[in-house]
């Protein structure tokens, strides 16, 4: 399960390296994956320091750091 959340990580940085800043919908859309593998991966790359999120009305905007 670890390998598999790495790996969501590792797509969602390349998402957001290529497109820039996205919301948390504009990522669901590029990411195939579940909402909660989603949301691992999310928490992942912020707990390494990676991601900023701030919110954007009532989404959030992800980006590198």
């Amino acid at each position: 399960m670890v390998d598999e959340i790495g790996i969501t990580a590792g797509e969602i940085w390349a998402a957001l390296n290529q497109s820039g800043n996205l919301t948390l919908a504009q990522l669901k859309k590029k990411i195939e994956t579940s909402p909660n593998q989603l949301q691992q991966g999310i928490g992942w790359l912020a707990r390494e320091g990676k991601l900023t999120m701030t919110k954007h009305g009532n989404s959030f905007m992800l980006s590198l750091q």
